[in-house]
């Protein structure tokens, strides 16, 4: 179940500032409403990836950019986070999605549903 923007880690935010930043450097060829990064874990697991949502609604990943995968700094955070809801009693969220748009605002969505990260559509766009 995704939910909109709730209260959070900090440190959710702080990974959000430094995927906006990388997108504000990104000379891209194609049309863009948004950059998302799309984040994932169940213990013991944790899954990535960038994604270009184009004008038509469609969505492509950036190969042979700078954001063909989830910036180092980034992982680590997610790492860092994951790791400290495994520990607790019940984890807030299993998925996050950061949605940065072309003016270099973003929005979070938070997954709850502690299968996300095992969705065999995951890797399809």
């Amino acid at each position: 179940m995704a939910e909109a923007q709730k209260p959070h880690d900090p440190r959710v935010d702080e990974m959000a500032k430094l995927f906006v930043a990388k997108v504000r450097k990104l000379k891209l060829d194609i049309k863009w409403q948004a950059i998302v990064a799309d984040l994932r874990w169940t213990p013991g697991t944790r899954i990535s990836k960038v994604r270009a949502v184009l004008k038509d609604g469609s969505s492509t990943p950036l190969l042979d950019t700078s954001l063909e995968n989830v910036p180092d700094q980034m992982e680590d955070i997610f790492s860092e986070l994951s790791r400290l809801m495994e520990s607790g009693d019940k984890p807030a969220w299993y998925g996050l999605k950061i949605r940065v748009a072309p003016k270099g605002t973003y929005a979070l969505e938070f997954d709850t549903n502690p299968d996300c990260s095992t969705d065999p559509k995951f890797w399809d766009d």
